[in-house]
């Protein structure tokens, strides 16, 4: 069995089809829904970005001694475990936390890229990038889900853990013209 995991930072589950909503159009994630297991009781343990993705990782409620900040070296991560499972791991993301240095998100994955191509980026260099965009192609995520693609095509034929993490939809929530 592969294991794929989809986060994306402020995506509610209310916009999603496959948890009732039917005026939000998805029809790629109601494909991946449509062949994957969907959490019907699943919350986020911390709300902010790295707090979570840390309870994600290590299955731990850190928010509470690890507010904002690197995953401790004595915990076990996901990534880890799978790959100790014989796993082929892979962190594909453009969420800029995870890959601050020293963060210790992409402990335990063999394959770590980053899609946004500026590790230190800052808020400011974020609204600079999505005010330019004007193709669908531009923003972060589909960049993020193609390189998620191109990596499956290379690695499909072992076992393995694919974590794709994409900060879109976030800020300046840049709505399509009507």
């Amino acid at each position: 069995m592969n294991i794929i995991v989809v986060v994306t930072d402020p995506l509610r589950r209310d916009y999603l089809p496959f948890y009732g909503n039917s005026e939000v159009i998805t029809p790629n994630l109601n494909r991946f829904a449509e062949g994957a297991l969907v959490f019907e009781d699943c919350f986020a343990a911390s709300f902010p970005t790295v707090p979570a993705r840390a309870d994600l990782m290590t299955g731990l409620y850190t928010f509470v001694y690890l507010p904002w900040g690197p995953l401790p070296q004595a915990e076990v991560t996901l990534a880890e475990v799978v790959s100790a499972a014989g796993y082929r791991t892979a962190m594909i993301a453009d969420t800029p936390f995870l890959a601050r240095r020293g963060y210790g998100q992409d402990r335990g994955f063999q394959d770590f890229i980053y899609v946004r191509g500026q590790l230190h980026g800052t808020e400011r260099e974020y609204r600079q990038q999505q005010r330019q965009v004007s193709e669908i192609e531009g923003y972060c995520a589909p960049k993020t889900f193609k390189e998620a693609a191109d990596w499956l095509e290379r690695h499909h034929d072992k076992p393995f853990f694919l974590y794709i993490d994409t900060w879109d939809p976030h800020e300046p929530w840049d709505p399509p013209a009507w």
